[in-house]
């Protein structure tokens, strides 16, 4: 989620991007939500479909709901298998739903939706001042990271209600604000990697945490200039990171790869660029990301809009295929 003072910048480029506008939300009825996904295609422009590098669009799907829980989705989870999907939202709601898929692995659609409250510690704000930004699968547990009141929770995974276990959070965000965890992976050996939006180290790079049980390690996370990280997965030895860029020209995403083998207490992490989705091709909030294995054995990127409850924004979920190199 943006902080107030890129809120404050970004108002006026929404403005000039409302040919982009997406659904707005409204009340609806109890019961199981009613989320439609409508199939989205990029913009062509010149005659020409936009190119992202190593990224290659495969599918995309525009998320909408008369419900007013739902929008604001930040973190994002994909279950090995495709079966299962979970998004946090901005409001603290944990968004369950069932993607389907072609035999190619190609994503055909999203249909189950559940709405979750997910499970709290004691002391944990009330409901609407929960702000989910990322989240992290370690074992049978799902990791939540909340910004704002600074604090990491785990969940069951098959049941991600109550109870809540206490995660420890890292000591540099004892003080309430819009700069904390964005991005959380958990690593192979149940570690968590864990980096900020916009805490800042002694040399200027972005805070970043291992943690380890009740063992926190500071390392650095170094993004492109202007951008921040807004998401993050693990796929074997490769972490994907997704970051955003705001600026007067609209809003910018670039998804990199790290060596998770790298993730080391006092590493400087710097990432390897796959592509980049902005202007002019069109302009979204990204800030969730997961990674799976294809059927072929390739890898499937998802990339997840927050539309900040704004109607000049949208919910996307977009796939994408990682192209070998050039």
């Amino acid at each position: 989620m943006p902080s107030q003072a890129e809120t404050g910048r970004l108002v006026p480029v929404l403005a000039a991007l409302l040919l982009f506008a997406g659904c707005e939300t409204s009340s609806g009825a109890e019961g199981m939500p009613a989320v439609r996904a409508s199939a989205f295609a990029f913009p062509v422009r010149s005659g020409e479909q936009p190119d992202f590098a190593q990224l290659e669009f495969r599918a995309g799907f525009v998320l909408a709901s008369s419900d007013p829980r739902f929008g604001g989705l930040s973190g994002l989870w994909v279950a090995p298998d495709g079966g299962r999907l979970i998004a946090a939202s901005d409001r603290g709601t944990l968004w369950l739903a069932e993607p389907e898929h072609a035999e190619d692995g190609t994503l055909l659609g999203v249909a189950g939706w559940q709405a979750i409250e997910p499970g709290t510690a004691p002391g944990d704000p009330p409901e609407r001042k929960r702000d989910a930004e990322a989240l992290a699968v370690a074992g049978d547990d799902l990791v939540i990271a909340y910004e704002g009141a600074h604090r990491l929770r785990r969940v069951p995974l098959s049941a991600p209600g109550p109870p809540a276990a206490v995660v420890p959070t890292p000591p540099q965000l004892a003080e309430p604000h819009n700069f904390g965890i964005e991005a959380l992976v958990a690593l192979e050996d149940g570690a968590l990697l864990a980096i900020a939006e916009g805490v800042r180290t002694t040399s200027g790079d972005l805070a970043a945490w291992l943690i380890e049980g009740d063992q926190i390690a500071s390392l650095a996370y170094v993004p492109a200039a202007g951008f921040a990280p807004t998401g993050a997965d693990r796929l074997d030895d490769t972490i994907y990171v997704l970051e955003r860029r705001l600026s007067l020209g609209g809003l910018t995403a670039r998804v990199v790869m790290l060596d998770a083998a790298d993730v080391r207490p006092g590493a400087r992490l710097v990432g390897s660029e796959l592509g980049i989705l902005g202007p002019p091709a069109f302009s979204e909030n990204f800030e969730g990301i997961a990674a799976r294995r294809a059927p072929d054995g390739g890898v499937l990127l998802y990339l997840l809009s927050d539309d900040n409850f704004m109607a000049l924004l949208r919910s996307l979920l977009l796939q994408f295929a990682l192209r070998p190199p050039p």
